[in-house]
């Protein structure tokens, strides 16, 4: 009885997961790290990686192409023209749905922030401003 009990939780635990794509990110802070870490995996750009992600909105995706279609200075996702390892958010602003973060890597002075919007019950990034600093 015992073992039938743990592996119908264990069912259930999975099929939870399996429903909600894994994804427990969110907070506006979680949905930024989750993006850039899926990202980073991808680096260098030009496949439009950004655009299949969960965690954008259409408008980003737009915004994003935008950028990549003429000659580029640096990369308009990371706002560098060099890869960091890692890249973290602190919020700074709600207001409602939308929310404000500003977005350090491990690179030295490098800072940008995201602008988030509340979709249904989840956050997604809908801009990406690099001249902004926190």
């Amino acid at each position: 009885m015992i073992r039938l009990c743990a592996t119908g939780f264990l069912m259930l635990t999975l099929m939870t997961v399996a429903c909600n794509g894994g994804d427990d990110t969110q907070d506006p802070e979680q949905v930024v790290e989750a993006f850039f870490a899926d990202y980073l995996e991808h680096v260098p750009p030009g496949d439009r990686v950004y655009a299949e992600s969960p965690y954008v909105t259409a408008h980003l995706v737009t915004q994003l192409d935008a950028a990549l279609e003429g000659p580029i200075a640096a990369d308009p996702v990371l706002c560098a023209q060099n890869v960091p390892q890692n890249v973290s958010a602190e919020v700074t602003e709600v207001i409602g749905d939308t929310a404000v973060a500003t977005v350090t890597s491990d690179m030295r002075g490098h800072e940008f922030q995201a602008g988030l919007v509340k979709d249904g019950d989840a956050w997604k990034l809908d801009s990406i401003n690099c001249t902004a600093r926190g």
